[in-house]
């Protein structure tokens, strides 16, 4: 009697072993940047070299376009009138190779396509995708055929009327209307020692030179105006564009803010000292954080000076991060917090970030926001931009920095509307939508809040917000707990438990790119 019961015992703790084993893998997969190019195409780089696509911030399956990846240029392009619907871009890998990406979206095709390529760089060039190799040859990339140009070290800006383009030996070359970027283009030579430079309309450019000198050719003349020295980076120059004249802020490595225009009878006057960051806002407000932290903004027709009754002004800012489309609310870090500050109040609307991204020229209703925590994770959040200051909606984790759990039942793979949630560290799946794919009968006892399932003589049952589920009547013991989701209307449950509970085999399978959950008969 001892040895059947020790046998009993022994057999409920591996049969509760055996459930919990599907505890699947809820490991966060870290991102290390993202992109949103459009409403309906946002892309994601993980750490670990994966490169997703998916239709929004919150696709329940993004599509794996390429693996081993370290850096990615892309963007949308008009294939008819008023309507965004094709995305190009282009990977580079850890290896050299390249792939090239093409997604027409009305008809969801995907085509990628793997080049070997010795690439050191990728960037695009007047809409096409192209690469620099080892041998300082820019390859761009044209219906197969690839057009070869020597001699460029970077490809620092193109459009539809010209291109610039930095040598080997630092030199800074534009490349004018109508020629395409081969060995046979004209070439002007417009500086020399050239570090990085920036367009700052149609016709003015910005450069820093190797010594950390800036200067400024307007117009077609070639002739360079310098307006400041010791700057770093590139990224220590903010502009703005939306006065006749570009307006400019550096920062240059004493932490002195300069701020002047692209005009040529432009002065740049130093306005603030202890200054870490500067950027423009929308309609050319300004804003500054010192490095002692403390935030302050101005309006586009007032000095910037410490002493001139700035609009706004906070202390314990790290960084800023971005201004909304109605110019009254801007996105600041403290202590890698992110604050919204609109009009007289802060409030903090996510822990933990690293980044922020955002995309908001997706018409009048609303915006999309990103945010990278410093541990890699992916949130995403939406905002409502008819209400005037409205700040985004809460933030939710998103599926991209998560490995994607195929679900297949008898070997075909079944595509869920309702996705997989992991709750606590474990992955629960819409109770109805599976249990049918089975060929079950669900039925749903409102009165006692119990979702039930019937197949082949069998029953199982499961009381929502209860450990517990019945098969035929005896009650098991399980380490989570049911749930609907009311934002959805949708059960939940623990698949492993209701599959074999009706009799399936249900077997995990770990993958590098995806886990698939394999339920047969």
């Amino acid at each position: 009697m001892r040895k059947i019961k020790f046998l009993v015992v022994v057999t409920t703790i591996l049969f509760v072993f055996l459930l919990s084993t599907i505890s699947v893998n809820a490991e966060i997969l870290s991102v290390k940047n993202a992109w949103i190019l459009h409403d309906d195409c946002i892309v994601v780089l993980r750490d670990n070299g994966d490169l997703l696509l998916g239709d929004s911030i919150d696709t329940q399956t993004p599509k794996l376009l390429a693996q081993s990846v370290k850096e990615f240029k892309g963007k949308y392009e008009e294939t008819t009138f008023g309507e965004r619907d094709r995305f190009t871009g282009i990977a580079l890998h850890d290896n050299g190779d390249v792939t090239t990406i093409d997604y027409y979206i009305p008809n969801n095709k995907l085509e990628t396509k793997t080049i070997k390529a010795n690439a050191v760089e990728v960037c695009l060039v007047k809409g096409e995708v192209a690469y620099v190799d080892g041998n300082y040859t820019l390859n761009t990339i044209t219906d197969d055929n690839i057009i070869v140009a020597d001699d460029i070290k970077n490809v620092i800006s193109s459009d539809n009327s010209k291109a610039y383009v930095i040598s080997k030996n630092d030199t800074l070359y534009k490349i004018p209307l109508g020629n395409y970027i081969t060995a046979k283009a004209e070439r002007v030579e417009l500086m020399t020692n050239v570090k990085g430079c920036v367009p700052l309309t149609s016709y003015d450019i910005m450069i820093l030179r190797n010594n950390g000198d800036l200067y400024i050719i307007c117009g077609d003349d070639g002739i360079p105006t310098r307006i400041g020295s010791g700057v770093d980076e590139i990224d220590d120059i903010s502009r703005c564009s939306h006065t006749p004249y570009c307006d400019i802020m550096y920062i240059n490595n004493m932490g002195e803010l300069f701020h002047g225009n692209s005009s040529p009878k432009s002065t740049f006057r130093k306005c603030m000292d202890n200054v870490k960051m500067a950027c423009f806002g929308y309609s050319c407000q300004k804003y500054i954080v010192t490095n002692d932290n403390v935030f302050y903004s101005f309006s586009q027709s007032s000095n910037i000076e410490v002493n001139s009754a700035p609009t706004n002004k906070y202390s314990g800012v790290e960084k800023i991060y971005l201004e909304d489309r109605d110019k009254s609310l801007i996105g600041l870090s403290k202590n890698n917090d992110f604050y919204l500050i609109n009009g007289k109040y802060t409030s903090k609307h996510m822990s933990d970030v690293k980044d922020v991204i955002k995309y908001d020229t997706l018409g009048e209703d609303n915006d999309r926001y990103l945010f990278i925590t410093t541990s890699g994770e992916l949130w995403g959040a939406f905002s409502d931009s008819k209400a005037f200051g409205d700040k985004p909606a809460s933030p939710f984790l998103t599926s991209f920095c998560q490995k994607q759990t195929v679900v297949k039942i008898n070997k075909k793979k079944i595509e869920l509307t309702a996705k997989i949630q992991v709750v606590d560290d474990r992955s629960m799946y819409p109770f109805r939508e599976c249990l049918e794919n089975m060929g079950a009968t669900v039925l749903w006892d409102a009165t006692n809040q119990i979702a039930i399932g019937e197949y082949n003589g069998n029953t199982i049952e499961f009381p929502i917000g209860k450990k517990e589920y019945y098969i035929n009547g005896v009650r098991y013991e399980m380490d989570t707990k049911s749930y609907i989701d009311e934002s959805i209307g949708r059960t939940y449950i623990p698949i492993r438990y209701a599959a074999e509970g009706l009799g399936f085999t249900v077997d995990w399978i770990e993958g590098k790119v995806e886990n698939i959950i394999d339920i047969y008969k």
